[in-house]
């Protein structure tokens, strides 16, 4: 049970973690650009097919964090 709360409060945090971001550009620019929400998708893919790779977490995230930041340029 303590897995699925901690799980639980993980994906949340994240969710809202991209809510504040849209909020916080919706409301600087008055246009909705959900922009770092593709993004953000885009690197979790990224971390995925890494670690399905064979590599670590650690390295896929860094290595997903670094192909999102190319693309993004």
């Amino acid at each position: 049970m303590a897995e699925i709360l901690l799980d639980t409060a993980v994906r949340g945090s994240i969710i809202a973690l991209l809510a504040v971001g849209l909020t916080m550009v919706q409301g600087t620019l008055r246009f909705a650009n959900v922009a770092h929400v593709e993004f953000a998708t885009l690197g979790s893919y990224a971390v995925v097919v890494l670690t399905g790779t064979g590599l670590g977490l650690l390295p896929s995230s860094v290595l997903g964090v670094a192909v999102v930041a190319v693309i993004s340029v």
